[in-house]
């Protein structure tokens, strides 16, 4: 110091400053580096991300070794959570708390709904003879609830339900596997299953947490809607157009598996017998209402009968 004044002297001591090896400092280290955050700031701005675009993102701007060599099968495991890890802290910094899922979730909930089609649609879908169309339906997504529940088919997989029914099998399937999930929210898969143990798809739905009754029950009973209304429309195709033989199967048939394979699951166990109880039910209110009305037609003959003989006895 002089006069208060800092004085830098030059250092004249030769040595070197190693930049370090790369590959091994993104070994040891437990989150991202700045200049790699700085280069995700475009989804945390977003508010929301996929981790494909995100290594991409890194990859290009050398964040992941030359040409992202650093990132391999043995790395990319860690590297996708320290991603994972600094978005969600960032996004939900930038967004407030459940910011993330919000806005993923209000995009999802788009791309759902723009695939969905109401009973009226999936009739015309069968009208027209559009069996392989995939469409969505019954959702319940939302971000802050953390739900992303929704079913999807296409006419010829819902058609598989009554096409069983005609072979005198209705057997059925629940399949719900943890290992297609993101987070817990797992895909669970409805079919019929053949005299051979075959599994043919009828429908799948999303869970938004774990396989609960309540979430899978709704899957069923929307999947059970939608064959209603496949059955009624391909009824009134002409004989031979149809995907089976409707009119076998005749107006009343509902979809009531009668054999059903729960997956060592309780909720499905559970689900399952609610959603064939509901159809036993409406088949016995049917049947009622049918008799009612052959008795009320028995009553009308029986009075017309009655008037004849009296009309015979005034002449």
């Amino acid at each position: 110091m002089e006069n208060g004044d800092a004085i830098i002297k030059p250092n004249r001591w030769g040595h070197e400053h190693p930049e370090g090896d790369a590959r091994e400092e993104l070994a040891n280290r437990k989150g991202l580096p700045p200049t790699a955050k700085l280069a995700l700031k475009p989804f945390v701005d977003a508010g929301h991300y996929k981790m494909v675009d995100c290594i991409d993102t890194l990859k290009k701007g050398g964040h992941l070794g030359p040409n992202g060599a650093y990132y391999n099968e043995k790395t990319q495991r860690k590297f996708k959570k320290m991603i994972k890890n600094y978005l969600t802290y960032a996004i939900e910094k930038k967004h407030g708390k459940g910011g993330r899922w919000s806005s993923e979730y209000g995009d999802f909930l788009k791309d759902v709904e723009d695939d969905s089609k109401t009973d009226e649609e999936v009739e015309a879908m069968v009208a027209n003879k559009d069996w392989d169309t995939p469409f969505t339906f019954d959702a319940n997504i939302s971000g802050a609830q953390s739900k992303n529940f929704f079913c999807s088919a296409n006419i010829r997989s819902l058609s598989r339900a009554m096409q069983q029914a005609l072979t005198g099998t209705p057997q059925a399937c629940g399949d719900g596997t943890g290992r297609i999930n993101l987070e817990g929210r797992s895909l669970v898969f409805i079919g019929t299953v053949d005299r051979g143990q075959s599994f043919h798809h009828i429908a799948a739905f999303l869970l938004s947490k774990g396989e609960t009754k309540e979430e899978i029950l709704r899957g069923l009973r929307a999947i059970s809607k939608k064959i209603d209304a496949v059955h009624r429309a391909m009824l009134r195709l002409p004989a031979g157009e149809a995907l089976y033989n409707a009119s076998e199967l005749g107006a009343g048939y509902t979809w009531a598996p009668k054999t059903v394979m729960n997956d060592n699951s309780d909720a499905f166990f559970s689900a399952w017998t609610e959603i064939i109880f509901e159809r036993l039910r409406e088949e016995i209110v049917q049947l009622k209402a049918e008799n009612a009305e052959l008795r009320g037609e028995q009553m009308d003959t029986d009075e017309d009968e009655e008037a004849e003989d009296s009309m015979e006895d005034v002449a």
